[in-house]
C-alpha cells in the first residue's frame, strides 16, 4: 500500500510560521502600542496625530490577531510518526486521513496568520511614516527619515502584491521548468504577464538547480 501523507512545503514552513506568530508578531505588536503611548501625551508634535494613532492601533490589533491565528495553527502541526505513536491501533489509511485533516486546518489558520501579519507590517510602516511628519516645516534630515519610511512602506506593499501574484507558484524548481501560473488559478492572464512576473520575482525569487543524470534516475529501492 502506498503511503500518502501531507508533507509541508517548504519543509521548514511550520517552524517559520511558529516563529512569526510566537516571536515576531508579539514584538511588533508591543512596538506599535509603545508608539501609541508616545503620541498620546504630545500630539502637538505631529501634523496628523489622529491618523498616525489610528494606523498604529490597527497595526497592533493586526499583530495580536496573527498571534491568535498562530496559536490555532500550531495545534494542527503533527508528523506521521507522532500519529503512529499516539494511535498505533489505527489502520494506515485512517492515520493518513487524520494527518491530512490536521494539515488542512494548519494551512487555513496559517493563511490567516500570514494575512494579519502582513497587514500589521504595512499599517505599522504607514503609521511610522505619518508620525514622522511634523506640524511645521520639514527639515532635510526629517525629510530623509520620512522618505526612508515611505520607501519601506512602498516596498512592503509591492512585496505583498508580489506574493499575491505568485500565489501557488513554486519558489524553487529543478532544471529549466517553466515559471508559469498553475492551471485554474484566478486572474491567470494578469499573473501570466511577463513584466509583472519579472517584477514579482525580484521580491519572491525562483531558485533553480540542475539535476545530474544520477539524480534524475529513479530510486532503486
Amino acid at each position: 500500500m502506498t503511503e500518502r501523507w501531507e508533507a509541508p512545503f517548504p519543509f521548514g514552513y511550520p517552524a517559520a510560521a511558529e516563529n512569526a506568530g510566537s516571536v515576531a508578531a508579539p514584538l511588533l505588536a508591543g512596538f506599535s502600542f509603545a508608539l501609541v503611548g508616545l503620541i498620546i501625551p504630545s500630539p502637538e508634535h505631529l501634523r496628523w496625530p489622529n491618523l498616525a494613532l489610528s494606523l498604529l492601533v490597527a497595526s497592533g490589533v493586526s499583530f495580536i490577531a496573527s498571534v491568535q491565528c498562530g496559536f490555532w495553527a500550531r495545534q494542527f502541526v503533527v508528523t506521521p510518526d507522532e500519529i503512529k505513536l499516539w494511535h498505533p491501533d489505527y489502520p494506515q489509511g485512517r492515520m493518513q486521513a487524520l494527518q491530512r485533516l490536521h494539515a488542512a486546518c494548519f494551512y487555513r489558520w496559517n493563511g490567516r496568520l500570514n494575512r494579519s501579519y502582513r497587514a500589521g507590517i504595512a499599517l505599522l510602516l504607514f503609521g511610522v511614516t505619518f508620525a514622522l511628519v511634523p506640524p511645521g516645516d520639514i527639515g532635510w534630515l526629517r525629510g530623509v527619515a520620512i522618505a526612508v519610511a515611505a520607501g519601506a512602506t512602498l516596498a512592503e506593499l509591492m512585496w505583498m502584491a508580489a506574493i499575491w501574484l505568485l500565489a501557488g507558484n513554486p519558489t524553487m524548481a529543478y532544471d529549466d521548468q517553466p515559471d508559469v501560473p498553475r492551471p485554474g488559478v484566478r486572474a491567470r492572464a494578469v499573473r501570466s504577464w511577463p513584466p509583472l512576473r519579472a517584477a514579482a520575482r525580484l521580491f519572491v525569487p525562483l531558485e533553480r538547480i540542475q539535476l545530474t543524470a544520477e539524480e534524475r534516475s529513479p530510486d532503486p529501492r
